[in-house]
């Protein structure tokens, strides 16, 4: 992120959980960052997420501590090249503060909520939206629906 060119623009806007906070600016650009989430696999599901991908164990958990060490490191430089966070929950503005030190806005994400109404008529199905990421834990709703034999849609 730090290689791209964003100097013409007055205004830099991120929208990321990771390193979109990171792009360099000018010191008179404005720059505001829209956070989903702190890094979550380098702070609170660090050691989950080690054990999930076989990281925990001889020279891969070395390595990948000191990777994840130095991207903690890396966020925090970068979370103060941000003059303004805004946060899509609470939750996630707690977890700004508490990792970074920054005091975050929140900004709910934009849903048109006249859209869904309960009273019309639905599809007989289940719905689920994610990464295919360890903590999203997707292999157990799968799993819970194969078994229960509801239709769900992934």
């Amino acid at each position: 992120m730090e290689q791209v060119d964003l100097h013409p623009y007055d205004l830099v806007i991120s929208s990321s959980d990771a390193v979109a906070k990171g792009v360099l600016t000018r010191a008179d650009q404005l720059r505001i960052s829209y956070t989903h989430t702190p890094i979550r696999y380098a702070w609170d599901l660090y050691l989950e997420d080690l054990a999930e991908g076989h990281l925990d164990r001889g020279p891969r958990r070395w390595l990948a501590r000191i990777v994840l060490h130095y991207m903690r490191l890396w966020a925090v430089c970068a979370a103060n090249l941000v003059d303004l966070y805004l946060a899509n929950t609470s939750n996630v503005a707690r977890r700004i503060r508490k990792l970074y030190r920054r005091t975050a806005r929140v900004l709910y994400p934009p849903v048109e909520v006249d859209r869904f109404r309960p009273d019309l008529p639905r599809e007989d199905f289940y719905l689920a939206v994610s990464r295919f990421v360890p903590y999203k834990r997707m292999n157990h709703i799968v799993e819970a629906f194969s078994e229960s034999g509801k239709p769900l849609v992934v």
